[in-house]
């Protein structure tokens, strides 16, 4: 396990760089939001977004990946701001996906030992 931002990593899936456009809904009646956000990084298990607000921890979204036809539910993990300092303040959204898979169009990691 590394250490990242001073805190253990516990991945049970390799993040990869993904810029998707994804639409984004809230399906929880109290958090009201549609709009198009864009992954940064994505696993077989959830995404890191950017938005220019933050999300209640446990908020419940759809994502539609318009470019592949597919679609997924997830919920808030985290919600934190990057720049703290800045008059505009994006926040990176983690969301771990409700169902694991392979919702990004990228291959599954192999255990390749060579023998």
């Amino acid at each position: 396990m590394t250490a990242r931002f001073g805190r253990e990593e516990r991945r049970r899936s390799r993040r990869l760089p993904l810029w998707v456009p994804v639409a984004v809904a809230s399906l929880d009646p109290l958090v009201q939001f549609f709009g198009r956000l864009e992954t940064v990084e994505v696993s077989n298990h959830g995404c890191l977004l950017c938005a220019n607000r933050p999300f209640p921890r446990g908020t419940s979204l759809r994502l539609d990946m318009p470019y592949s036809k597919r679609s997924a539910t997830a919920h808030i993990v985290r919600s934190d701001p990057i720049g703290a300092h800045a008059k505009l303040k994006i926040w990176y959204v983690a969301l771990e996906l409700d169902k694991a898979g392979g919702i990004w169009d990228f291959p599954p990691r192999t255990n390749n030992t060579g023998t």
